[in-house]
Protein backbone atom coordinates (compact mmCIF):
# COMPACT_ATOMS: atom_id res chain seq x y z
CA UNK A 1 0.00 0.00 0.00
CA UNK A 2 2.93 2.18 1.28
CA UNK A 3 4.56 1.51 -2.16
CA UNK A 4 1.68 1.97 -4.37
CA UNK A 5 1.11 5.28 -2.25
CA UNK A 6 4.91 6.71 -2.97
CA UNK A 7 4.41 5.40 -6.91
CA UNK A 8 1.19 7.56 -7.42
CA UNK A 9 3.19 10.64 -5.01
CA UNK A 10 6.19 11.05 -7.36
CA UNK A 11 4.11 10.55 -10.68
CA UNK A 12 2.43 13.55 -9.21
CA UNK A 13 5.26 15.38 -8.45
CA UNK A 14 6.78 14.49 -11.87
CA UNK A 15 3.89 15.81 -13.78
CA UNK A 16 3.89 19.03 -12.03
CA UNK A 17 7.57 19.59 -12.97
CA UNK A 18 6.69 18.49 -16.40
CA UNK A 19 4.07 20.71 -16.56
CA UNK A 20 6.21 23.67 -15.00
CA UNK A 21 9.04 23.06 -17.23
CA UNK A 22 6.28 23.69 -20.11
CA UNK A 23 4.84 26.83 -19.07
CA UNK A 24 8.53 28.30 -18.34
CA UNK A 25 9.31 27.52 -21.84
CA UNK A 26 5.95 29.09 -23.16
CA UNK A 27 6.39 32.54 -21.45
CA UNK A 28 9.93 32.91 -21.34
CA UNK A 29 10.79 36.38 -22.61
CA UNK A 30 14.02 36.59 -25.04
CA UNK A 31 16.14 39.45 -24.61
CA UNK A 32 16.41 42.31 -27.38
CA UNK A 33 19.55 41.42 -29.77
CA UNK A 34 22.71 43.58 -29.50
CA UNK A 35 24.67 44.92 -27.07
CA UNK A 36 23.20 45.99 -23.66
CA UNK A 37 22.69 49.46 -23.02
CA UNK A 38 24.60 51.44 -20.39
CA UNK A 39 23.73 54.09 -18.70
CA UNK A 40 26.83 56.02 -16.01
CA UNK A 41 26.86 59.00 -13.83
CA UNK A 42 30.62 60.17 -12.46
CA UNK A 43 30.80 62.69 -10.10
CA UNK A 44 32.56 65.32 -11.69
CA UNK A 45 35.18 65.62 -8.71
CA UNK A 46 35.67 61.90 -9.14
CA UNK A 47 35.27 61.07 -13.03
CA UNK A 48 39.54 60.65 -13.71
CA UNK A 49 39.94 59.55 -9.81
CA UNK A 50 37.32 56.45 -9.95
CA UNK A 51 37.41 55.80 -13.38
CA UNK A 52 39.58 52.39 -12.80
CA UNK A 53 37.41 51.40 -10.14
CA UNK A 54 34.25 51.84 -12.53
CA UNK A 55 35.41 49.92 -15.55
CA UNK A 56 35.53 47.09 -13.27
CA UNK A 57 32.44 47.22 -11.70
CA UNK A 58 31.04 47.04 -15.17
CA UNK A 59 33.00 44.23 -15.68
CA UNK A 60 31.33 42.99 -12.71
CA UNK A 61 27.93 43.77 -14.16
CA UNK A 62 28.98 41.80 -17.03
CA UNK A 63 29.59 38.93 -15.25
CA UNK A 64 26.99 38.66 -13.35
CA UNK A 65 24.21 39.08 -16.09
CA UNK A 66 26.12 35.76 -17.46
CA UNK A 67 26.06 34.11 -14.52
CA UNK A 68 22.33 34.98 -13.12
CA UNK A 69 20.69 36.59 -16.46
CA UNK A 70 19.23 39.86 -14.86
CA UNK A 71 17.85 41.99 -17.04
CA UNK A 72 19.48 44.90 -15.69
CA UNK A 73 21.62 45.48 -13.20
CA UNK A 74 22.63 49.30 -11.49
CA UNK A 75 24.72 50.25 -8.67
CA UNK A 76 25.43 53.14 -7.10
CA UNK A 77 28.39 54.40 -4.71
CA UNK A 78 28.93 57.13 -2.08
CA UNK A 79 31.88 58.01 -0.50
CA UNK A 80 31.56 60.19 2.77
CA UNK A 81 28.35 62.05 1.57
CA UNK A 82 29.06 63.10 -1.57
CA UNK A 83 27.12 60.68 -4.73
CA UNK A 84 30.48 59.49 -6.85
CA UNK A 85 29.41 56.81 -9.16
CA UNK A 86 26.28 55.33 -10.58
CA UNK A 87 25.49 53.10 -13.51
CA UNK A 88 23.11 50.43 -15.12
CA UNK A 89 23.31 48.58 -17.58
CA UNK A 90 20.60 45.88 -19.50
CA UNK A 91 16.95 46.27 -19.86
CA UNK A 92 14.35 47.40 -17.88
CA UNK A 93 11.45 45.74 -19.90
CA UNK A 94 12.32 42.33 -21.89
CA UNK A 95 9.23 42.96 -23.76
CA UNK A 96 9.33 46.19 -25.23
CA UNK A 97 13.51 46.44 -25.09
CA UNK A 98 13.18 49.55 -22.63
CA UNK A 99 16.87 50.25 -21.27
CA UNK A 100 17.13 50.60 -17.53
CA UNK A 101 18.90 53.76 -16.54
CA UNK A 102 20.47 55.05 -13.21
CA UNK A 103 16.84 56.33 -12.69
CA UNK A 104 15.28 53.15 -12.90
CA UNK A 105 13.22 51.93 -9.69
CA UNK A 106 13.57 48.80 -8.03
CA UNK A 107 11.63 46.34 -5.73
CA UNK A 108 13.95 46.38 -2.61
CA UNK A 109 12.27 43.56 -0.91
CA UNK A 110 13.92 43.12 2.53
CA UNK A 111 15.99 46.30 2.30
CA UNK A 112 13.06 48.26 3.49
CA UNK A 113 13.52 46.68 6.54
CA UNK A 114 17.03 49.03 7.39
CA UNK A 115 14.43 51.89 6.68
CA UNK A 116 11.79 50.80 9.08
CA UNK A 117 14.46 50.62 11.34
CA UNK A 118 16.24 53.73 11.14
CA UNK A 119 12.34 55.40 11.12
CA UNK A 120 11.77 53.73 14.69
CA UNK A 121 15.45 54.95 15.72
CA UNK A 122 14.49 58.38 15.01
CA UNK A 123 10.97 58.45 16.79
CA UNK A 124 12.61 56.60 19.64
CA UNK A 125 14.93 59.70 20.13
CA UNK A 126 12.18 61.98 19.79
CA UNK A 127 10.55 59.94 22.85
CA UNK A 128 7.54 59.46 20.18
CA UNK A 129 8.19 55.37 20.71
CA UNK A 130 10.27 53.42 23.15
CA UNK A 131 11.92 50.25 22.19
CA UNK A 132 11.50 48.52 25.44
CA UNK A 133 8.13 49.31 26.20
CA UNK A 134 5.95 46.23 25.73
CA UNK A 135 3.72 47.36 22.22
CA UNK A 136 0.27 46.94 24.12
CA UNK A 137 1.43 49.97 25.72
CA UNK A 138 1.30 51.95 22.58
CA UNK A 139 -1.16 49.64 20.54
CA UNK A 140 -4.45 48.52 20.61
CA UNK A 141 -6.46 44.99 20.03
CA UNK A 142 -3.58 42.48 20.65
CA UNK A 143 -3.35 39.61 22.56
CA UNK A 144 -1.64 38.91 26.00
CA UNK A 145 0.73 36.91 24.23
CA UNK A 146 1.32 39.66 21.37
CA UNK A 147 1.14 43.04 23.42
CA UNK A 148 3.66 42.24 25.52
CA UNK A 149 6.52 42.12 22.56
CA UNK A 150 8.47 45.35 22.14
CA UNK A 151 9.65 46.96 19.02
CA UNK A 152 13.40 46.31 19.82
CA UNK A 153 12.78 42.54 19.91
CA UNK A 154 10.92 43.06 16.61
CA UNK A 155 13.15 44.80 15.12
CA UNK A 156 16.22 41.98 15.52
CA UNK A 157 13.33 38.89 15.22
CA UNK A 158 13.91 38.01 18.49
CA UNK A 159 10.03 38.18 19.14
CA UNK A 160 9.03 34.74 18.10
CA UNK A 161 6.48 35.98 15.17
CA UNK A 162 6.48 33.90 12.50
CA UNK A 163 7.72 34.21 8.98
CA UNK A 164 6.05 33.36 5.59
CA UNK A 165 4.65 29.66 5.79
CA UNK A 166 3.72 27.49 2.73
CA UNK A 167 0.67 29.03 0.40
CA UNK A 168 0.19 28.19 -2.74
CA UNK A 169 1.72 30.68 -4.76
CA UNK A 170 4.09 29.30 -7.66
CA UNK A 171 7.20 29.64 -8.00
CA UNK A 172 8.03 30.63 -4.42
CA UNK A 173 4.92 28.73 -2.64
CA UNK A 174 4.87 31.07 0.27
CA UNK A 175 2.92 33.82 1.21
CA UNK A 176 5.69 35.87 -0.22
CA UNK A 177 4.07 34.98 -3.34
CA UNK A 178 0.60 36.85 -2.09
CA UNK A 179 -1.48 39.16 -4.17
CA UNK A 180 -4.31 40.43 -1.92
CA UNK A 181 -5.09 43.99 -1.28
CA UNK A 182 -4.96 44.54 2.26
CA UNK A 183 -6.89 48.10 2.90
CA UNK A 184 -4.55 49.06 6.94
CA UNK A 185 -1.68 46.93 7.99
CA UNK A 186 -3.86 46.48 11.19
CA UNK A 187 -5.99 44.47 8.64
CA UNK A 188 -3.28 43.21 7.26
CA UNK A 189 -2.57 41.46 10.85
CA UNK A 190 -5.18 38.76 10.42
CA UNK A 191 -2.21 36.92 8.33
CA UNK A 192 -0.13 35.91 11.05
CA UNK A 193 -1.52 37.94 14.60
CA UNK A 194 -3.38 35.05 15.84
CA UNK A 195 -0.50 31.86 15.61
CA UNK A 196 1.36 31.39 18.38
CA UNK A 197 4.92 32.72 19.04
CA UNK A 198 7.35 30.65 17.89
CA UNK A 199 9.76 30.70 21.46
CA UNK A 200 9.79 32.83 24.29
CA UNK A 201 10.84 36.83 23.39
CA UNK A 202 14.39 36.41 22.88
CA UNK A 203 15.02 32.96 23.56
CA UNK A 204 15.35 32.10 19.90
CA UNK A 205 16.17 34.11 16.49
CA UNK A 206 13.26 33.37 13.71
CA UNK A 207 14.13 36.09 10.57
CA UNK A 208 10.50 37.35 10.34
CA UNK A 209 9.24 39.89 7.95
CA UNK A 210 5.68 39.69 9.77
CA UNK A 211 7.34 41.20 12.69
CA UNK A 212 8.34 44.24 10.98
CA UNK A 213 4.39 44.60 10.02
CA UNK A 214 3.30 44.37 13.35
CA UNK A 215 6.26 47.08 14.47
CA UNK A 216 4.81 49.74 11.72
CA UNK A 217 1.45 48.73 13.06
CA UNK A 218 2.74 50.20 16.54
CA UNK A 219 4.23 53.45 15.22
CA UNK A 220 0.47 54.02 13.51
CA UNK A 221 -0.61 53.66 16.74
CA UNK A 222 1.63 55.71 18.54
CA UNK A 223 2.16 58.69 16.42
CA UNK A 224 -1.74 58.66 14.72
CA UNK A 225 -0.14 58.46 11.12
CA UNK A 226 -0.01 56.08 8.84
CA UNK A 227 3.57 53.69 8.71
CA UNK A 228 4.04 55.30 5.07
CA UNK A 229 2.87 58.95 5.94
CA UNK A 230 5.61 58.70 8.61
CA UNK A 231 8.15 56.97 6.38
CA UNK A 232 7.87 59.77 4.06
CA UNK A 233 7.47 62.99 6.50
CA UNK A 234 10.13 61.65 9.04
CA UNK A 235 12.79 59.83 6.94
CA UNK A 236 12.49 60.28 2.83
CA UNK A 237 12.32 64.00 2.53
CA UNK A 238 14.34 65.13 5.22
CA UNK A 239 16.94 63.09 3.56
CA UNK A 240 15.27 63.63 -0.10
CA UNK A 241 15.11 60.09 -1.26
CA UNK A 242 12.36 61.09 -4.15
CA UNK A 243 12.10 57.06 -5.25
CA UNK A 244 11.30 56.13 -1.85
CA UNK A 245 7.87 54.83 -1.85
CA UNK A 246 5.30 51.81 -1.22
CA UNK A 247 5.70 49.42 -4.37
CA UNK A 248 1.98 49.32 -6.20
CA UNK A 249 2.34 47.34 -8.71
CA UNK A 250 -1.10 47.73 -9.80
CA UNK A 251 -0.35 52.01 -10.34
CA UNK A 252 1.48 53.01 -13.37
CA UNK A 253 5.21 54.01 -12.65
CA UNK A 254 7.26 54.66 -15.60
CA UNK A 255 10.26 54.08 -14.01
CA UNK A 256 10.01 50.99 -12.54
CA UNK A 257 11.59 47.65 -13.91
CA UNK A 258 9.69 45.03 -14.73
CA UNK A 259 10.08 41.98 -12.53
CA UNK A 260 11.06 38.65 -13.87
CA UNK A 261 12.14 35.27 -13.36
CA UNK A 262 15.45 33.77 -13.91
CA UNK A 263 14.73 29.84 -13.94
CA UNK A 264 16.35 26.50 -14.74
CA UNK A 265 19.61 27.67 -14.72
CA UNK A 266 19.60 30.56 -16.09
CA UNK A 267 17.56 28.67 -19.19
CA UNK A 268 14.70 31.26 -19.42
CA UNK A 269 13.76 34.17 -18.45
CA UNK A 270 9.90 34.83 -17.80
CA UNK A 271 7.72 37.48 -16.20
CA UNK A 272 6.99 37.26 -12.47
CA UNK A 273 3.56 36.78 -11.41
CA UNK A 274 1.59 39.95 -10.00
CA UNK A 275 2.03 39.76 -6.11
CA UNK A 276 0.71 42.58 -3.63
CA UNK A 277 2.85 44.19 -1.26
CA UNK A 278 0.59 45.80 1.32
CA UNK A 279 1.13 43.73 4.12
CA UNK A 280 4.44 43.83 4.13
CA UNK A 281 5.39 47.43 3.14
CA UNK A 282 7.49 47.84 6.07
CA UNK A 283 9.37 44.39 5.96
CA UNK A 284 9.83 44.33 2.03
CA UNK A 285 7.13 46.25 0.34
CA UNK A 286 9.30 49.21 -0.96
CA UNK A 287 11.01 50.62 -3.90
CA UNK A 288 13.67 53.21 -4.52
CA UNK A 289 16.93 53.79 -7.35
CA UNK A 290 20.29 52.11 -6.09
CA UNK A 291 21.41 56.16 -5.96
CA UNK A 292 18.92 56.29 -2.73
CA UNK A 293 19.38 53.24 -1.55
CA UNK A 294 22.90 54.47 -1.10
CA UNK A 295 22.06 57.48 -0.29
CA UNK A 296 20.05 56.64 3.08
CA UNK A 297 23.27 54.47 4.06
CA UNK A 298 25.78 57.54 3.66
CA UNK A 299 22.98 59.91 5.77
CA UNK A 300 23.36 56.95 7.96
CA UNK A 301 27.44 56.82 8.17
CA UNK A 302 27.93 60.06 8.65
CA UNK A 303 25.53 60.87 11.04
CA UNK A 304 22.89 63.39 9.21
CA UNK A 305 19.81 61.23 9.88
CA UNK A 306 20.35 59.45 13.22
CA UNK A 307 22.69 60.35 15.91
CA UNK A 308 26.21 58.56 16.78
CA UNK A 309 24.80 56.74 19.74
CA UNK A 310 21.46 55.44 17.69
CA UNK A 311 22.92 54.44 14.36
CA UNK A 312 25.86 52.08 16.82
CA UNK A 313 22.40 50.90 19.01
CA UNK A 314 20.80 50.23 15.43
CA UNK A 315 23.79 47.99 13.87
CA UNK A 316 25.22 46.34 17.19
CA UNK A 317 24.29 42.32 17.00
CA UNK A 318 21.83 41.84 19.44
CA UNK A 319 22.53 38.49 22.28
CA UNK A 320 19.61 36.26 22.83
CA UNK A 321 19.34 35.25 26.36
CA UNK A 322 21.88 32.54 27.02
CA UNK A 323 23.94 35.50 26.07
CA UNK A 324 25.17 34.33 22.72
CA UNK A 325 24.79 37.07 19.35
CA UNK A 326 22.04 35.90 17.24
CA UNK A 327 22.67 33.62 14.15
CA UNK A 328 22.61 36.23 11.69
CA UNK A 329 24.48 38.86 13.63
CA UNK A 330 21.16 40.94 13.77
CA UNK A 331 20.87 44.09 15.37
CA UNK A 332 17.82 46.61 14.53
CA UNK A 333 17.22 45.92 10.93
CA UNK A 334 20.73 45.17 10.15
CA UNK A 335 23.33 42.47 9.67
CA UNK A 336 26.40 42.81 10.70
CA UNK A 337 29.63 40.98 9.05
CA UNK A 338 32.88 41.33 7.42
CA UNK A 339 35.18 41.69 4.11
CA UNK A 340 38.44 41.25 3.71
CA UNK A 341 39.81 44.93 2.71
CA UNK A 342 42.68 45.09 1.42
CA UNK A 343 42.06 42.35 -1.31
CA UNK A 344 44.67 39.35 -1.01
CA UNK A 345 45.24 40.47 3.21
CA UNK A 346 44.00 38.65 6.70
CA UNK A 347 42.33 41.82 7.46
CA UNK A 348 38.71 41.81 8.12
CA UNK A 349 36.58 45.13 7.21
CA UNK A 350 33.34 45.36 9.05
CA UNK A 351 30.52 45.76 7.20
CA UNK A 352 26.76 46.51 7.99
CA UNK A 353 24.58 44.89 5.00
CA UNK A 354 21.13 43.88 4.28
CA UNK A 355 19.78 41.84 1.24
CA UNK A 356 16.18 41.92 0.01
CA UNK A 357 14.69 39.42 -2.33
CA UNK A 358 11.20 40.51 -4.01
CA UNK A 359 9.08 38.26 -5.96
CA UNK A 360 11.45 39.75 -9.30
CA UNK A 361 13.95 41.84 -8.13
CA UNK A 362 17.23 41.37 -5.79
CA UNK A 363 19.16 44.09 -4.04
CA UNK A 364 21.45 45.02 -1.44
CA UNK A 365 22.75 47.87 0.82
CA UNK A 366 26.23 47.72 2.10
CA UNK A 367 28.02 50.32 4.61
CA UNK A 368 31.27 50.37 5.71
CA UNK A 369 32.27 52.21 8.35
CA UNK A 370 35.57 52.15 8.31
CA UNK A 371 35.95 52.98 4.91
CA UNK A 372 33.09 55.36 5.03
CA UNK A 373 31.38 53.77 1.70
CA UNK A 374 27.97 53.25 0.55
CA UNK A 375 26.96 50.86 -1.69
CA UNK A 376 23.85 49.41 -3.19
CA UNK A 377 23.13 47.43 -6.13
CA UNK A 378 20.35 45.94 -7.60
CA UNK A 379 18.79 43.11 -10.32
CA UNK A 380 15.17 42.98 -11.74
CA UNK A 381 14.84 39.03 -11.49
CA UNK A 382 14.50 36.72 -8.47
CA UNK A 383 16.92 34.24 -9.06
CA UNK A 384 16.91 32.37 -5.49
CA UNK A 385 18.39 35.11 -3.46
CA UNK A 386 20.21 38.29 -2.76
CA UNK A 387 23.27 37.09 -1.46
CA UNK A 388 25.27 37.82 -5.02
CA UNK A 389 23.69 41.14 -4.84
CA UNK A 390 25.44 41.25 -1.65
CA UNK A 391 28.80 40.42 -3.42
CA UNK A 392 28.68 42.76 -5.73
CA UNK A 393 28.28 45.30 -3.35
CA UNK A 394 31.08 44.69 -1.40
CA UNK A 395 33.27 44.00 -4.42
CA UNK A 396 32.40 47.57 -5.72
CA UNK A 397 33.39 48.69 -2.13
CA UNK A 398 36.64 47.49 -2.21
CA UNK A 399 36.84 48.69 -6.48
CA UNK A 400 36.16 51.97 -4.93
CA UNK A 401 38.18 51.92 -2.29
CA UNK A 402 41.29 50.82 -3.89
CA UNK A 403 41.07 53.11 -6.55
CA UNK A 404 44.23 55.19 -7.30
CA UNK A 405 43.49 58.69 -6.02
CA UNK A 406 47.14 59.64 -5.22
CA UNK A 407 47.08 62.58 -8.22
CA UNK A 408 43.87 63.65 -6.70
CA UNK A 409 44.30 63.94 -2.89
CA UNK A 410 43.73 67.36 -2.70
CA UNK A 411 40.76 67.66 -4.87
CA UNK A 412 38.81 65.06 -3.70
CA UNK A 413 39.72 65.97 0.22
CA UNK A 414 38.27 69.25 -0.78
CA UNK A 415 34.98 68.20 -2.23
CA UNK A 416 33.75 64.91 -0.09
CA UNK A 417 34.01 67.05 3.05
Amino acid sequence: MMMKFLSRFLLLVSALFIAAFISVLLLKVERPAGAAPTDIQLSPVATLAYNSAAEKALQRFDALQRSKAYPSISASVFIGAKHVWSASKGYADLQSASPASIQSVYPIGSVSKPFTAALTMKLAEGGAVDLDAPIGMMADGLSDEYAALTLRQLLSHQAGVRHYKFAWKPPVFTENGLNHEYESIQDSLSIFIHDPLLFPPDEGFEYSTYGYTLASYVLEQATGKTFLKLLNDELAAPLSLTTLAADRQGEAMTERTSDYISALRRLAIFPSPQTNSSYKWAGGGLIATPEDLARFGAALLNNDYLSEASFLEMTTPRKTKDGNNNPQHYGLGWRSGTMTYPRESETATPIIHHGGTALGAECALLLAPELNISVAACGNAFTGGSGHVVQLAADIARDFTEADLSNFDSLINENLR
